[in-house]
C-alpha cells in the first residue's frame, strides 16, 4: 500500500489497527475465513502468468 508511515495506529486489538491501516490505503482487509469463497473466483493461472518474473524465486523451489 502506498501510504505514509503513521506515528499511531488507532484501534482497539490487532484486527482493527489492520483495518484501518487498510482503510487509509483504500483497500479492504477480511479476516481469512471470509476470504474462501473469494478465493474460488480467483483466476489463479491469469495471476501466475502476470506475475512471473516475481513468482520465479517459487518457482524454481519447486
Amino acid at each position: 500500500m502506498n501510504i505514509r508511515v503513521p506515528r499511531q495506529i488507532n484501534g482497539k486489538n490487532g484486527i482493527e489497527k489492520i483495518h484501518n491501516l487498510f482503510k487509509k490505503g483504500n483497500r479492504v482487509y477480511t479476516k481469512g475465513y471470509r476470504v474462501q469463497e473469494f478465493i474460488g473466483y480467483l483466476d489463479i493461472e491469469k495471476i501466475l502468468n502476470l506475475s512471473k518474473q516475481e513468482m520465479k524465486v517459487l518457482y524454481d523451489l519447486f
